[in-house]
């Protein structure tokens, strides 16, 4: 218990303490250094991640996609379903129909499973936990629209999802910005008691963890050239500053798109070039 001049008393518990000496570490060190909090998922020339399990290589651990996953995945892909494919998959339905439910969770299984079966070629998906809890922050899922039965439904579902924003991106664009592969991008967020500070570094370091995924995998998939991606707006800073340009946001998308899970979203371009997935 530690008093102060007032002589009202404090309680300090362990696990808050941990923190306080944390980010007592990170207002100290150099700028040089504090890079390096965000460095917890290197991607190499092979793009596999390599995990270091240091407390102060960042506030999230990265592994990859496994089977027993699907428990904490599952729910936040039928929101991203729901949000996204509902559309497609329920057709006149109302997402919250009991027939539209059904089908949103066995899409999401299948997104699961193709996801694991993509990995099965060398596209691996990840998810990242917190460190203090090991519970789950976020995941990249990478699915491949060619891969797989084109008679299959999910098969058909995926490629027309994908095929529906690239229609997107390119009445807005003059060019081409198509995706090899399709990718899944989740943000179940951090423990509501933490602060906005250590909020806001758990999501710096899952955007650009999971950005690096991204780039590497698609140059190795497609080589060098230009993709479009729809950032939400928490995460536009950070794409902005990896590289990406502002092409268009929020309400525009959603008349040129006719899709209101563009809505709340910003176009955003970029180059992939083959320095995007070299070591650091």
């Amino acid at each position: 218990m530690i008093k102060v001049q007032n002589r009202r008393s404090i309680k300090i518990y362990p696990p808050m303490m941990i923190w306080i000496v944390f980010l007592s570490y990170i207002v100290n060190v150099e700028s040089s250094t504090t890079k390096k909090l965000f460095g917890h998922a290197k991607l190499d020339g092979n793009y596999q991640i390599n995990d270091h399990n240091n407390l102060l290589s960042g506030f999230l651990y990265s592994k990859e996609l496994a089977v027993n996953d699907l428990f904490d995945v599952l729910d936040e892909l039928k929101n991203y379903v729901t949000r996204y494919d509902h559309q497609i998959v329920c057709a006149g339905m109302e997402p919250k129909s009991e027939m539209c439910k059904i089908v949103i969770h066995q899409l999401a299984l299948k997104y699961f499973e193709a996801a694991l079966n993509t990995s099965d070629t060398g596209f691996k998906s990840y998810i990242w936990r917190q460190i203090h809890n090991d519970e789950l922050y976020g995941v990249m899922l990478i699915l491949d629209p060619k891969q797989g039965n084109e008679q299959d439904e999910m098969h058909q579902i995926l490629r027309a999802s994908t095929y529906q924003r690239d229609i997107c991106a390119s009445l807005l664009l003059e060019s081409g910005n198509n995706e090899r592969l399709r990718y899944i991008r989740l943000h179940i967020g951090p423990d509501k008691s933490l602060s906005e500070l250590i909020k806001n570094l758990m999501m710096r370091q899952f955007v650009e963890e999971s950005t690096q995924l991204y780039l590497c995998t698609e140059y190795k998939a497609a080589g060098v050239h230009n993709v479009a991606i729809f950032a939400n707006q928490l995460s536009l800073k950070h794409f902005v500053n990896t590289g990406f340009e502002m092409v268009e946001c929020g309400s525009k998308l959603y008349e040129v798109c006719g899709n209101s899970w563009f809505k709340n979203r910003c176009l955003i371009v970029r180059t992939i070039t083959a320095g995007d997935c070299r070591s650091p």
